[in-house]
């Protein structure tokens, strides 16, 4: 059964994954309401509307700072793991021989067991921690009683220092990601309800003014809701049926993602328009990516099992 298109939230689709689409067609209407207040059925479609753009239009400025605010500390950790590696650690390694402890012995293989490619190599956290180690390495080479100015004290001083630093920072820019995630589904849920309420703004109007549809077309951002191209399609597939959902021409290395909402098995077949070829591929997973080898027009088709 294919799905009346005025059944269909356009709004929704057309946003899914823009926040700032979805807050261009909200800022638009909302507007157009916020002038025509005068008349008794804007003013109210305003109150009704309005709170849902004013909470899309917070939560997405929220959401733009605390990018802004993760990407500065993002780039600060980047500052210093290529403060780390090469400067600091060549600095540490020259300390180190200068105190005493000769390249290639045993005490300075403790302190340097795999040279510096721990501090070069790896991911953030492990390279953060290696400093870390490091510190404690120092530590067992300082004699017993060494006062405050032995060159492996001021050592371990200078790299426990850069260690906090390093730490610190690397952790308040793991919060500013958990921090922005949380705030982008602030944001999607501010979305869906904005978008919902044009959809109803749009069914209001036409039971307004279903004589006159004309006077509609004002109140909404036309240019940017059809300026999409379609990257999501919905279909309900009835037991024992097959059914199209979507024809379209794939390139080499393009790839569909198909979420099924269902505890029932389903099989999805590619059918070449041309020959009129079925590959089927069962589902086994929620999601699941197809890759067309080659570039041709095809219907995507899928079958509920029953």
């Amino acid at each position: 059964m294919i799905i009346w298109k005025y059944l269909t939230n356009q709004f929704l689709i057309a946003t899914t994954d823009n926040f700032r689409k979805a807050l261009k067609l909200a800022e638009f209407t909302d507007s157009a309401l916020s002038q025509r207040t005068s008349d008794p059925f804007f003013n109210a479609q305003y109150l009704i509307f309005h709170p849902l753009y004013d909470t899309l239009n917070i939560a997405f400025d929220k959401l733009e700072t605390q990018r802004g605010t993760q990407k500065g500390k993002t780039t600060s950790v980047e500052e210093v793991i290529k403060e780390l590696s090469p400067k600091k650690i060549n600095q540490w390694d020259s300390a180190v021989q200068a105190a005493g402890i000769v390249k290639g012995s045993a005490n300075y293989v403790a302190i340097f067991p795999n040279r510096h490619k721990t501090f070069q190599r790896g991911d953030i956290l492990t390279r953060i921690n290696s400093v870390n180690s490091l510190s404690m390495a120092i530590d067992l080479q300082i004699p017993v009683g060494a006062p405050p100015t032995h060159p492996l004290v001021l050592l371990k001083s200078d790299v426990d220092i850069f260690y906090t630093l390093a730490s610190d920072i690397y952790t308040k820019q793991q919060g500013e990601i958990s921090d922005t995630g949380s705030d982008s589904d602030i944001v999607e849920q501010a979305r869906v309800n904005a978008m919902v309420g044009l959809y109803a703004f749009l069914g209001a109007c036409i039971n307004k003014f279903a004589d006159n549809p004309v006077v509609i077309e004002p109140l909404f951002d036309l240019e940017t809701l059809r300026n999409i191209r379609q990257r999501l399609w919905q279909q309900t597939i009835a037991p024992s049926t097959t059914k199209l959902i979507v024809k379209r021409t794939l390139i080499p290395a393009q790839q569909l993602r198909l979420k099924v909402d269902s505890t029932k098995p389903l099989i999805f077949a590619f059918q070449n328009l041309t020959t009129k070829k079925i590959i089927y591929e069962e589902i086994i997973y929620y999601f699941m990516s197809f890759c067309a080898q080659l570039q041709r027009t095809v219907l995507f088709t899928g079958r509920d099992k029953g």
